[in-house]
């Protein structure tokens, strides 16, 4: 009695030596989910050098860090924003740092590309 047995394989190219060849899509699967390695059919090394999973790991972490230095770097422009505005009512000058009674006069005239 003949069993037919079907296999589902991946294709890969060796990147030492350029063969192709072909390995069964669990053991594909199993080397690249936990980085390991594997040999060509002329005898060269190959491994993943990073699992699926850790990839993912370190791109969310620094995904993560990013958005926290984002979100830092937000709410120190909202504090200057907030000190210049109280600065501006009391008729301060965020340029000379001098009191003045008409500081929309003294701005435009003394520091006309302050807004710009």
């Amino acid at each position: 009695m003949q069993e037919i047995i079907t296999i589902q394989t991946v294709g890969m190219k060796c990147g030492e030596c350029g063969v192709f060849f072909w390995v069964a899509q669990e053991y594909h699967r199993e080397r690249k989910e936990y980085g390991l390695s594997w040999y060509c059919p002329n005898g060269h090394e190959r491994v993943y050098r990073e699992s699926d999973a850790n990839r993912l790991k370190r791109e969310l972490k620094e995904a993560q860090a990013k958005l926290a230095n984002t979100q830092f770097e937000l709410m120190a422009a909202e504090n200057r924003i907030g000190r210049l505005e109280k600065r501006a009512k009391n008729g301060t000058c965020p340029c000379c740092h001098r009191q003045f009674v008409q500081l929309a006069r003294h701005m435009k005239s003394k520091h006309p590309d302050f807004a710009t």
